[in-house]
């Protein structure tokens, strides 16, 4: 039969058994341990809305983990410890999504300028005005993300849900154009020897701002 520390304290006082005061120390840290595992619990949907939550629901399982074993409720309570400090300090900030989008644009970027020069170096008109229509294309995909994920990066508060959510609909905007436009396929098939990978290199990094920005609010 498993006791009370309540039922222990009671035998030794008014009973007499001897009762090892480690028996008793473990089980002053065994109530301790679920009253306080419980006051964490009850904070479980404030944990999922953290960005570092998962880590502090890492410790919270590794506390339990060790409590369930009955006897290394010392280490579990340090534990829990650590969680609730966690817990208690600023949420991790946003990671800012704007480096994400210009590592891929000037990847973009570099690829295309050597196509330019090459097209432009054949002198024929035809050729230089579809760098120019290729540039041009590009310029907008550039322009309003760029702005768009600035607005993000800078915003606080209220604002920055907002610039979320324009900054989420022109991601959603261009992962559904880019595969079709006909300037950015013209430029990844080109026939001129030199490689470019606007499609592939975009669309990976349109696919992690997507992801990012949806897990930011």
């Amino acid at each position: 039969m498993a006791f009370t520390l309540e039922q222990l304290n009671f035998l030794k006082l008014n009973v007499g058994v001897a009762i090892p005061p480690e028996f008793i120390e473990n089980k002053k840290r065994e109530a301790e341990f679920k009253k306080r595992s419980a006051q964490i619990a009850a904070r479980a949907e404030e944990m999922k809305q953290r960005r570092d939550g998962p880590q502090i629901e890492e410790l919270f399982q590794r506390a339990k983990g060790l409590a369930s074993q009955g006897k290394n409720f010392l280490e579990a309570l340090a534990l829990l410890d650590e969680t609730e400090q966690r817990l208690e300090q600023p949420d991790l900030p946003a990671p800012p999504a704007l480096p994400v989008w210009q590592e891929a644009k000037d990847t973009v970027d570099a690829q295309l300028e050597q196509l330019y020069g090459k097209l432009k170096k054949t002198g024929l008109p035809t050729l230089i005005e579809v760098a120019s229509e290729i540039e041009s294309v590009l310029e907008n995909y550039r322009t309003k993300l760029v702005a768009a994920l600035m607005s993000y990066d800078a915003a606080t508060g209220g604002a920055k849900d907002q610039a979320r959510a324009k900054a989420s609909q022109i991601v959603a905007s261009y992962q559904a154009s880019l595969s079709q436009d006909k300037h950015v396929i013209a430029a990844d098939t080109n026939p001129f020897g030199v490689p470019v990978n606007i499609r592939e290199t975009l669309g990976t990094a349109l696919a992690a701002l997507a992801g990012q920005l949806a897990t930011a609010g």
